[in-house]
């Protein structure tokens, strides 16, 4: 699949064991045992890696990131700048600490905001956005579209996706100056599910007013 430098493979170790360590108290996941969560976890994690080191210079901002699954994974492997963002102030506190603990993770940041509020912080700022089964597609292009840079790519993880939801994520793409790149297929490595990552790039600034108002993107998506 890839190869992982020793010293990196040593800080992805780490941070899955700090997440199994704390689950107890954060319920950052539902999988504890060590190799299935590196499975499931950390290498699922890594898919997207290709179009993160093909991408522009710049910032990644994972939304909605949890125990930091995917962004502390890419951070790691591609020292990019990286920011893991949840809207739940405990779990992202927890993990700013646990990456401030070590040196090796110095490129990564942890902040508990929505993504409407980054957006008013830090509006056309990342070259990349990455969501892990967060959400429709409809409502992560809304979300990512105002902090994306022009050229910016939009990174949507995804267990299975529906024709609908790809056509209510074009639809919202278009109206928040976003376009689909590709649907790129693959299956998890060490067994046979398969995940997709669909692929958008902002060509153009939005033709409707965002951010729009906390949880209006979730709750009445554009499509």
């Amino acid at each position: 699949m890839f190869h992982v430098e020793h010293h990196k493979e040593e800080l992805l170790r780490k941070h899955l064991q700090w997440v199994l360590s704390t689950n107890k108290i954060h319920n950052l996941t539902a999988i504890t045992d060590e190799a299935g969560a590196w499975r499931l976890h950390v290498l699922d994690s890594l898919a997207p890696l290709p179009e993160i080191m093909s991408a522009s210079d710049g910032p990644l901002l994972d939304i909605g990131s949890g125990g930091g699954f995917p962004g502390v994974p890419l951070g790691v492997m591609s020292e990019r700048e990286t920011v893991c963002l949840d809207s739940v102030k405990k779990k992202a506190s927890a993990l700013g600490e646990f990456l401030r603990s070590d040196e090796g993770y110095h490129n990564i940041a942890a902040q508990g905001l929505r993504a409407e509020e980054l957006a008013a912080i830090q509006p056309d700022y990342y070259a990349i956005t990455i969501a892990r089964a967060v959400a429709q597609l409809n409502s992560i292009v809304e979300l990512a579209s105002p902090i994306l840079q022009i050229g910016g790519v939009c990174l949507c993880m995804k267990a299975h996706v529906t024709d609908e939801e790809i056509q209510a994520g074009d639809n919202a793409a278009e109206k928040c100056g976003l376009i689909r790149k590709q649907i790129r297929n693959y299956t998890l490595q060490g067994g046979d599910e398969t995940r997709c990552i669909v692929e958008y790039v902002k060509v153009a600034q939005p033709q409707v007013n965002l951010p729009r108002r906390t949880g209006v993107a979730q709750k009445r998506p554009l499509s």
